[in-house]
């Protein structure tokens, strides 16, 4: 991993593709650094165009993969790194719904019609089912780690850690987490529905 500074913020550059092991990890020399890449070359694959001044662009991870990306990245418990990537996962998923648009948001009459619903939830159910549509068919191992993770968190008999290192109310971040979780789990079950 390479830092660099844009001013005076950090930017990390972390190869992977190529030059990733099997296990889907990258290790710097002497061999004592080891990052998991899994998913970074499927959010490359599905990143989208982001144009910057001067004509410049460059492809950013979607919101969706960057959702998948930090899910993973907090399940291997890296202590240097806290609890930031659940923070960043629960921004993402709380104002997901503002991206979604009116017209597709409000076509999910299956959401609408829930008890429990409301827009954040209904955002973070999208979040879920279109990272998952972004992921399929080629991204199995990305998938099964999100949905390990996310199935353990939401299971209120457990540890409920992910939920509780999000910042803000424990009992709505596992509501965005459940919610996310059933939209991934819907994702995969359409697609394997496709002929």
């Amino acid at each position: 991993m390479t830092r660099l500074r844009y001013g005076h913020t950090p930017v990390d550059l972390i190869p992977f593709g190529a030059v990733e092991g099997e296990r889907r990890t990258v290790t710097w020399p002497p061999g004592d650094v080891e990052l998991n890449t899994l998913g970074f070359l499927e959010a490359f694959n599905s990143a989208v165009d982001v144009r910057l001044p001067l004509g410049v662009s460059v492809k950013v991870a979607s919101l969706p993969t960057q959702a998948l990306l930090k899910l993973i990245a907090w399940g291997d418990h890296n202590p240097s790194r806290g609890s930031k990537d659940a923070q960043d996962f629960r921004v993402i998923a709380r104002y997901y719904f503002r991206l979604v648009g009116d017209e597709r948001f409000y076509s999910q009459q299956h959401l609408l019609k829930r008890n429990d619903f409301d827009v954040v939830r209904g955002g973070a159910w999208m979040l879920g089912n279109d990272a998952g549509m972004q992921m399929h068919p080629n991204a199995t191992a990305v998938l099964e780690r999100v949905s390990a993770i996310t199935a353990e968190q939401v299971d209120e008999r457990g540890a409920l850690t992910l939920v509780s290192s999000m910042g803000g109310p424990v009992d709505q971040n596992l509501e965005l987490v459940r919610w996310f979780s059933e939209g991934l789990q819907a994702a995969s079950i359409s697609a394997s529905q496709k002929p």
